[in-house]
């Protein structure tokens, strides 16, 4: 049995029991909330593209009727995923809808992703969350967060190792930066777990990050900064940039 939900803007209502973290959202950036208040909620919650009218759930007003309930809003959900076509409209990206255990909401860039396990995988997804809708409530349980990740996941150093949000893990990488102005760059983006080490007369970054979402990163500032390790990525970017280059002197 599926209970229905009327909108994206109550996904909300299942993250929030277990973490909530939104990056620039007041005077808390970047910090981790694990018991909001009401009023916080709210006022980040009207950052949400999308949400007209924000006001707090009570078991009256709860339309599926979970609130407070055994089991209550800790379930599966069952969701349409869209993308935008050419005419500027959400179209649904496959016929099929997606079967998702929520586990937390973070802010990347003012966009707002939900942080969740597809349900036939052993590993995190990340979903827009203005992307989706037709959101159902189902009887599964959720999938405990301890059974995807076999690490602590902490919304912050999440966030700071998915930086374009791309799903797949992190891992660590060695940059070389040109300009030493490069050091507040980094740090914006992936936090203050780097390391900076000498090495030959050159700078270095120790990093941890999504592999995907650090060569796009690296193409942005590829005048400042180059991957030289691990090779494989030195490699996948060097024929990135290969490709690139014959499209423009086509």
């Amino acid at each position: 049995m599926r209970k229905k939900i009327f909108s994206f803007t109550f996904i909300l209502c299942l993250i929030i029991p277990c973490m909530f973290m939104l990056a620039g959202c007041g005077d808390n950036e970047d910090k981790l909330v694990t018991a909001p208040t009401q009023s916080y909620v709210i006022s980040c919650l009207r950052d949400v593209p999308g949400i007209t009218n924000t006001q707090a759930a009570t078991e009256s007003t709860d339309p599926n009727n979970l609130l407070n309930k055994p089991g209550g809003y800790y379930a599966s959900i069952y969701f349409s995923y869209n993308l935008y076509d050419k005419n500027k409209k959400l179209v649904p990206r496959t016929d099929k809808k997606y079967i998702i255990n929520p586990y937390f909401m973070v802010n990347s860039k003012g966009k707002y992703f939900l942080v969740c396990n597809k349900d036939n995988y052993d590993a995190l997804s990340n979903y827009r969350i203005d992307y989706i809708t037709d959101i159902e409530v189902l009887d599964t349980p959720r999938k405990p967060i301890k059974n995807v990740s076999k690490d602590v996941v902490n919304p912050v150093k999440y966030a700071n190792e998915h930086i374009y949000m791309f799903d797949g893990g992190a891992k660590p990488f060695k940059l070389k930066l040109y300009n030493e102005r490069m050091i507040n760059e980094i740090i914006d983006w992936f936090g203050k777990d780097v390391r900076f080490i000498e090495e030959n007369g050159s700078l270095f970054a120790i990093i941890k990050s999504n592999e995907k979402a650090l060569i796009y990163w690296a193409l942005q500032y590829g005048e400042q900064v180059s991957i030289e390790e691990p090779i494989e990525t030195k490699a996948k970017i060097t024929e990135i940039i290969e490709g690139m280059l014959k499209k423009y002197r086509e």
